[in-house]
């Protein structure tokens, strides 16, 4: 009986000591598992948002607009352009089409009614027409005079389109408007607020769809300030744009203009699947615009 009893607790011991050692070589074996894969998903999320950068500023511009207002009775000779807004827009084709806000180009088209009635040219309603001149600069220092080629001054949508000037042929970097809408994704805008130029910025899309202010729009923690309307919100995960930069909320009182409670801004943007459908009816009533 001693020596079963001896034989028992050596089995004992061995079996203790053999859990053990599996217990050590499996956390062994994790930490050497576990630690290269959480490396190369932090390297492939640093991969997709510099690829993400760099095709998004390539695509980006930094948009002056300038105006003129053409009295329809007088007979003066026109009065020179005054410079009236800056903004942000990005390449959506090859060929030089942009993609930006209405009010960017055209900052006062909320306080009249108007029509595009040729590109750089809307009529008010008492007969006289308001001029614009268009500069865009890409990343590289380069300018290009533009040409709004489409939208309308009284969609709510608030969506332009311009074409480059530039010689025939020549073709331009581009991103690709997103095919879904977007979910709670990681995203990054670029544009250019308080006219500091080409400003990257990161966030989530913290609501896809909120109905505020009388439209549809995402909600996103991503940097919106004055100047980085027509900007593209870009999902970092397959570099596609799922929004526009549109707005940005603070609470303020309109009489002291002061901030009222927490200075918290809320930034704001018109989802893919306006811009998809405002550009496709663009597309079918001029197809030159992709040419």
């Amino acid at each position: 009986m001693r020596k079963g009893t001896l034989t028992g607790d050596v089995m004992n011991i061995h079996t203790r000591f053999f859990s053990r050692m599996v217990l050590i070589v499996s956390m062994i074996f994790m930490s050497i598992v576990v630690a290269p894969h959480e490396d190369s998903v932090a390297r492939m999320l640093e991969v997709e948002y510099n690829d993400s950068v760099a095709m998004g500023l390539s695509a980006s511009y930094f948009i002056n607009a300038s105006t003129r207002t053409i009295s329809r009775r007088s007979r003066e000779a026109p009065p020179a352009f005054v410079p009236d807004s800056i903004g942000s827009g990005f390449a959506i084709l090859e060929n030089g089409l942009v993609m930006t806000k209405m009010h960017v180009v055209y900052p006062k088209y909320r306080q009249a009614t108007s029509i595009l009635i040729a590109p750089n040219k809307f009529r008010l309603l008492n007969g006289d027409v308001v001029e614009v001149s268009i500069t865009l600069t890409s990343k590289t220092g380069t300018v290009y005079h533009a040409r709004v080629v489409a939208g309308d001054p009284m969609d709510e949508r608030d969506i332009a389109l311009l074409k480059i000037d530039a010689e025939k042929g020549k073709r331009f970097p581009f991103v690709e408007l997103a095919d879904r809408s977007p979910g709670y994704d990681l995203v990054l805008t670029i544009g250019n607020p308080f006219g500091i130029p080409f400003t990257v910025a990161s966030g989530i899309v913290s609501n896809p769809d909120i109905f505020i202010f009388g439209k549809h729009l995402l909600q996103t923690t991503s940097l919106i300030a004055p100047g980085s309307s027509g900007g593209m919100i870009m999902r970092i995960s397959d570099h596609k744009v799922v929004g526009m930069t549109d707005s940005m909320y603070r609470n303020i009182d309109q009489t002291t203009e002061r901030i009222i409670g927490p200075d918290v801004d809320l930034g704001f943007g018109t989802p893919v699947s306006i811009l998809a459908q405002f550009l496709k009816e663009e597309l079918r009533k001029n197809p030159s615009l992709a040419k």
